[in-house]
């Protein structure tokens, strides 16, 4: 085992931590440089979150798995993604097709429904597939 003396620069390092001597070499460095990463890589999130989330077609959180939709009405289907963008509603044989508006909403109403026990898939299509 080494020994070093007191007079040794590196007898303060502590070589059991990885990072210990570029702490002890660029005492101010690491911090700074850890906090504008992290500011950095917030900013990009905050940019690019919205942007990824809006190419995407969405449904409310009550249109969802194991809901059940009301016979003998038509039910409204809505939801929201990229303006302009076509969306395709299949259910139970039917199909329906909608456009996204300036708003980014989108809405349209299946024909009435006839009771039925039997479980059925709601496919709603745009940019991405939603079942």
């Amino acid at each position: 085992m080494v020994k070093f003396s007191s007079y040794d620069p590196l007898f303060l390092i502590d070589w059991t931590q990885p990072d210990s001597l570029l702490r002890r070499l660029f005492p101010l460095t690491q911090p700074i440089t850890r906090l504008l990463t992290m500011r950095f890589i917030t900013a990009l999130l905050c940019l690019l979150l919205p942007t990824i989330s809006a190419f995407a077609v969405s449904l409310p959180p009550v249109i969802g798995n194991h809901m059940v939709l009301q016979r003998d009405l038509p039910v409204p289907i809505w939801g929201w993604g990229e303006k302009g963008e076509k969306i395709t509603v299949s259910f139970a044989g039917q199909s329906k097709s909608a456009t996204v508006g300036k708003n980014g909403k989108w809405m349209l109403k299946l024909d009435k429904l006839k009771a039925n026990a039997k479980p059925s898939n709601l496919t709603v299509k745009g940019n991405n597939e939603i079942k």
